[in-house]
């Protein structure tokens, strides 16, 4: 179990909303979570320090708590590949009704 601020639940929300965060996102969706977190899917530190500094670099600001622009990523990430993994669920399983393209 993890505990946090409630401050840091914000911040880690409104960096999720972030442009700069979300094509970090976007530029890691190719990479293995494995290289960015430990077994219980908490980034690691090294990408953390990663995170905070590229999101600097890049111009973003108000990443006031260390590991929250980290944590904002790779929640994108793990959004994405659900969402990929639904459509292509949806893509093997049609719903009731639909007409595939085999069925043409």
């Amino acid at each position: 179990m993890t505990i946090e601020a409630p401050q840091y639940g914000k911040t880690r929300e409104r960096l999720m909303r972030d442009p700069i965060v979300v094509r970090m996102a976007a530029d890691l969706l190719t990479t293995p979570l494995k290289d960015l977190t430990h077994s219980d899917g908490h980034p690691r530190f090294s990408f953390m320090l990663s995170a905070s500094k590229t999101f600097a670099a890049r111009g973003g600001t108000g990443a006031t708590h260390v590991g929250a622009v980290a944590e904002a990523v790779l929640h994108l990430v793990k959004m994405a590949h659900a969402d990929a993994a639904k459509n292509s669920v949806e893509e093997v399983e049609p719903r009731h009704g639909q007409t595939t393209s085999e069925q043409l």
